[in-house]
């Protein structure tokens, strides 16, 4: 039936078991809530790969369209001469041999470019975005879609303003300009991800000092500013004080694991309007960004706090979250995960060479850079260990208490290591 089931399993550890299903599109299904229905047309479609192909299809059925299909860019023209295309839907893996073929701007269609990230969309040319009124992130969904054609509709009827601006993909943060402050690559990635997907447009520096000077460089260019808090060079406390004695008044949210009512009050205090917890959880980002950006005001508080559930030893729901299926993003975090633990095994046994030492800060500092990696890739247990040891390095508990916490955090790395290898293994099969 062209379905699959698999099934990992490792003794002392556990089972896996997952499947895909294929099924029928469903028919007659609702629109979106408060959606309008486009009133009939008839569309084009270019683009060679078959899934897009069968979703768009689906939809426009579903709506009463006509459809017509082109694996490549070689054959537009002749559908153009005999029929009425009135929406052209364009991949952006077709757009060098499209633009060969088609030089000359089609009259009375509604030309849709499709793209496979937002990150595509923001660094074309603008010669390549004026040949297009809309632009939708894969995978094409309804609501989309129809967004898609109401911002081309309003453009040809000369509702919109004159001079055109970079495309944006469709998404709850659509046209959102951010700023991500963040030192760690893994966590850049990860941020990114998240911000893409909801289309959002992203600038990305790696301390305090390097927003210092985008921000003066820029500052209409920013909507709101994501800060980390542990950077070198210059800290993100330090950094949004001196935003705020410079006058600029952006959105600041944290993101940070310390979500202590001391280190709340210590973002507040430093001018921060909000706090998001690492790792990162796409809802509750978006609601911080869309909260502070609406309202401008300062919403720390205890209400805000994350509530607490069980940890897990390698949530790899988080990571599945992160990929969406994307091969790509699929190999990238499998290759970053490999990585993470090179790293995070050299972090752990420094900050213990450093607590036998007596060097309490730079062995603090070891240990958190493991709980702000691994808790963006699915370690819990890991960071809420790490996140003990800090307390009590912070409260002063003898050395061999902390030691025994050490060993804590060696098995717990241990065992979301050897997770994160058996879920990178069984990606690496389905991808290839």
């Amino acid at each position: 039936m062209g379905s699959r089931l698999r099934v990992v399993s490792d003794p002392g550890v556990g089972s896996e078991f997952s499947f895909d299903l294929s099924l029928p599109v469903a028919q007659g299904s609702a629109s979106p809530r408060g959606a309008v229905v486009p009133p009939v047309r008839h569309a084009l479609l270019v683009d060679d790969n078959q899934e897009s192909q069968t979703a768009i299809k689906a939809i426009l059925d579903l709506w009463g369209w006509t459809l017509s299909l082109c694996e490549n860019s070689l054959d537009v023209q002749r559908h153009l001469s005999s029929e009425n295309v009135q929406v052209l839907l364009v991949a952006c893996s077709q757009l060098p041999d499209f633009f060969a073929q088609n030089p000359i701007p089609i009259p009375d269609c509604r030309r849709i470019l499709l793209v496979r990230n937002n990150q595509r969309a923001l660094m074309m040319s603008q010669d390549t975005q004026s040949r297009f009124d809309a632009v939708i992130v894969k995978p094409v969904l309804e609501a989309a879609l129809i967004n898609a054609l109401e911002q081309a509709d309003r453009q040809a009827e000369g509702i919109e303003s004159s001079g055109r601006e970079v495309l944006a993909g469709s998404g709850q943060l659509a046209g959102m300009r951010i700023l991500l402050v963040e030192d760690n690559p893994f966590n850049q990635m990860v941020a990114e991800g998240l911000l893409e997907d909801m289309g959002a447009t992203i600038s990305v520096v790696s301390n305090g000092e390097e927003a210092l000077a985008f921000v003066a460089g820029a500052p209409e260019s920013i909507d709101v500013i994501l800060m980390d808090i542990q950077m070198p060079v210059m800290d993100g406390l330090t950094a949004t004080r001196h935003l705020r004695e410079q006058g600029h008044r952006h959105p600041i949210i944290a993101m940070t694991a310390g979500v202590l009512a001391s280190e709340r009050d210590q973002y507040l205090g430093a001018g921060m309007n909000d706090l998001v917890p690492k790792p990162v959880d796409a809802q509750q980002l978006w609601q911080a960004i869309k909260l502070v950006h609406a309202e401008g005001a300062v919403c720390l508080s205890d209400e805000s706090k994350p509530a607490v559930a069980a940890l897990k030893v390698f949530d790899q729901e988080r990571l599945e979250k992160l990929t969406r299926g994307r091969r790509e993003r699929v190999h990238s975090v499998v290759n970053s995960l490999a990585e993470i633990e090179q790293a995070s095994r050299q972090d752990l046994a420094d900050g213990l060479e450093q607590l036998l030492r007596g060097d309490l800060a730079e062995a603090r500092r070891k240990f958190h850079s493991i709980k702000g990696v691994v808790a963006n890739y699915g370690g819990e247990q890991v960071a809420a260990t790490v996140q003990q040891l800090e307390d009590e390095l912070d409260a002063g508990v003898s050395l061999a208490e902390l030691q025994n916490r050490v060993a804590t955090l060696r098995e717990h790395l241990a065992a979301y290591t050897q997770q994160a290898r058996q879920w990178a293994s069984a990606q690496e099969k389905l991808y290839g």
